[in-house]
């Protein structure tokens, strides 16, 4: 019975989950271009800006800066391609041809 509690008397070490962070700066991301409406361009801008910091800081050793770039480089990518989604089309898009106005769809128009 000693080992035992000698083990449990041990701290646990601290759980880390560093993907959760990825995971926050992601939704973020998201999240700001649903309600910013920031161009596509912008967040183009904002992740170059953000991974030339990073590289600039993790070349001088100094990781713990360098981290929240490359987070705001992770939230400027979804951003960007959030905004692709949902606000870019191809040119023969059927969103394109779409009414504000909801009218049935059907193959033939209705003369009544």
């Amino acid at each position: 019975m000693m080992p035992t509690q000698a083990r449990s008397s041990q701290p646990r070490p601290r759980q880390r989950h560093p993907l959760l962070l990825v995971l926050v700066a992601i939704a973020a991301g998201m999240v700001a271009d649903r309600y910013l409406g920031v161009t596509i361009e912008a967040w183009f801008l904002v992740a170059a800006a953000a991974l030339t910091v990073w590289c600039v800081l993790h070349c001088t050793r100094r990781d713990r800066p360098a981290q929240a770039f490359v987070l705001v480089a992770a939230g400027a990518v979804a951003g960007a391609w959030h905004h692709d989604r949902w606000h870019l089309f191809a040119v023969d898009d059927i969103g394109r041809y779409a009414d504000v106005d909801a009218e049935p769809a059907s193959p033939c128009r209705r003369t009544t």
